[in-house]
């Protein structure tokens, strides 16, 4: 019997993803402050965690894919919309405005006339992700983005343009149509808007209507996969061929502790050593807990993302750890503080109700609305930038796309204490990585940039160790590795075996020769094992690597005692 959790969010929108006979929970990267009610099923399913909880949708109309929709004379869209039960046609023949073609001069695209550019803090604000200025030049054409998340509604105006319909994917029913699926429309469970308003933020068109998105000629795949969230779905969309980037606004619910999707990570590590490989951007996740948790996102071959308020802040729900490369505007959850994007078309499925209506003239027909947030807004941020970038140099790898904004990040709430210097004069923070990811300046540094060298590994083992952690101490147990090799480093992964009653007491440091980096804090709600568990940190960027090494492991409450067994430390880097 399969074990499940209903999550009840205070703080955004969610999927989760079960599977396993131990629970696993995947969720929407947008939720935090659960409370849970233990419930059993035996299939997989799909679990809604919006602010209103678990809200039964009354019935709706629909588009029905078995109706062709064609262009008349008058060039208005015929769209056959019928109800749930599919008992009657509502409305036939609705007047839908075809977009206007893409105007090619670019002094016409800088005058942006999308009429909720405006409200598109995001983009321009002053701690907006610095847009506009490059549009004239880049638009994402050519780059092919995965929207793997709920769906993407094809019809929508402002997206389908831009939607790939041969490409994109619906695992319910092998669709090549990415919109939710009746079932999942009729399921009160299901968070089906939550692709559609990710994928605006990246691709939305720039054609006098609705909002901009940052990649707005760019390639969207639409792989559905929570129309069927079994491992199978995303095992596939994970290894989706051909594609340039694929954005991740999901991920584990890290406050029950320790993530490890070997189904995912193994897709990935499979990718990205192939002839094949994709930019994987993934969400750091909302629960404000330690990313580290999630072995996806300590994974090297993964961007991860933290979330920035509109005051610049980092967002209340945003998670932390060193493998977090930047951060992005996600909002928060605060009238006007917000994600204006494109959503499910209509009043009744999408975020934008009568009870919650972004209530102006261009959004008549609810077509957008003002109430999304979280680290799943953050993540399409980053892939619309990263689509940019590509398009203005296609050799661009994973690490240097990672490289580039690390040195072109724009250093916010610098009080904040979390700030230190690393031995390459490079600021890193645990909550915002190196900053505010800068559109302008990494598009810039891009376009010429020279690829890295070669990447190099260089690995130092401590094994059978059988050492004691002292019990509810500050002073713990260190120990050294003397590296003499000298690389210029790129990320850094620390694999501990270590057994002990509960591991959420532990206090874990890796120290460079250099600088300081805190893997695990210590009185963390968690009895998760580190048997074996790999952590992540890019925060040593630039750094070399020879010198001593040292790592600190402490255990922070009384009651519980452990053991470790082995120690491995994997630096990864190039030389110049």
């Amino acid at each position: 019997m399969i074990i499940y959790q209903y999550i009840q969010s205070l703080l955004g929108f969610g999927i989760l993803k079960i599977i396993f006979v131990s629970l696993t929970i995947l969720s929407l990267a947008g939720c935090e402050n659960d409370e849970v009610v233990s419930e059993k099923v035996v299939s997989v399913v799909e679990i809604n965690s919006s602010t209103n909880v678990f809200p039964i949708r009354d019935k709706n109309l629909y588009i029905d894919e078995n109706k062709t929709t064609t262009f008349d004379k008058n060039e208005t869209k015929k769209v056959v919309l019928v109800d749930h039960n599919k008992r009657e046609i509502k409305k036939d023949n609705q007047q839908i405005k075809k977009i206007a073609p893409k105007k090619e001069d670019n002094s016409v695209k800088l005058k942006i006339s999308d009429p909720l550019y405006n409200f598109q803090w995001y983009l321009h604000g002053s701690y907006g992700i610095n847009i506009s200025s490059i549009w004239s030049d880049y638009s994402g054409k050519g780059v092919s983005i995965s929207v793997v998340d709920s769906g993407i509604e094809s019809t929508h105006p402002d997206l389908r343009d831009n939607i790939d319909l041969v490409r994109s994917f619906r695992y319910e029913d092998n669709s090549s149509d990415p919109s939710p699926s009746l079932h999942e429309l009729k399921d009160p469970f299901v968070d089906v808007p939550h692709g559609t308003s990710v994928a605006g933020i990246i691709g939305a068109s720039q054609n006098d209507i609705g909002i901009s998105g940052i990649a707005y000629e760019s390639n969207l795949v639409g792989l559905n996969v929570f129309s069927k969230p079994d491992d199978s779905s995303f095992e596939n969309a994970i290894g989706y061929r051909n594609i340039d980037i694929s954005s991740n606004s999901w991920g584990a619910d890290l406050s029950f502790g320790l993530d490890d999707d070997k189904i995912v990570l193994d897709a990935i590590t499979e990718k990205m050593q192939s002839d094949d490989p994709t930019i994987y951007i993934f969400a750091a996740g909302n629960e404000e807990s330690n990313s580290e948790f999630s072995s996806i996102l300590n994974s090297r071959y993964t961007l991860v993302i933290g979330s920035l308020t509109q005051d610049g802040k980092i967002a209340s729900y945003s998670n932390y750890g060193a493998n977090i490369l930047c951060v992005a505007p996600g909002g928060e959850d605060v009238e006007d503080k917000k994600i204006v994007t494109t959503d499910l078309v209509g009043d009744i499925y999408g975020y934008d109700l009568d009870g919650d209506h972004f209530d102006i003239l261009e959004n008549r027909n609810y077509e957008y609305s003002n109430s999304f947030y979280g680290t799943s807004a953050a993540v399409p941020m980053v892939s619309g930038v990263v689509a940019l970038m590509l398009e203005a140099n296609r050799n661009l790898s994973y690490r240097d796309i990672k490289y580039i904004l690390a040195h072109s990040c724009r250093k916010v709430d610098r009080d904040h204490s979390s700030w230190s210097e690393n031995g390459a004069k490079l600021l890193f923070s645990n909550h915002y990585g190196f900053g505010l990811i800068d559109a302008s300046k990494a598009i810039v540094m891009a376009k010429d940039f020279k690829a890295l060298d070669s990447e190099i590994v260089v690995s130092k083992e401590l094994l059978d160790l059988n050492l004691s952690i002292p019990d509810n101490n500050a002073t713990g147990i260190e120990l050294n590795f003397d590296v003499d090799e000298d690389i210029i480093l790129e990320y850094v992964a620390l694999e501990v075996n270590i057994n002990h009653e509960y591991s959420g007491d532990l206090r874990i440091l890796l120290n460079s020769p250099y600088n300081l980096s805190t893997l695990a804090y210590g009185g963390t709600i968690t009895d998760d094992q580190y048997m074996p568990w790999i952590f992540g940190t890019i925060g040593f960027m630039d750094e070399r690597s020879r010198g001593k090494w040292s790592i600190k492991i402490m255990d922070m409450e009384k009651g519980d005692s452990g053991v470790l067994n082995s120690l491995k430390l994997n630096l990864y880097g190039h030389e110049r």
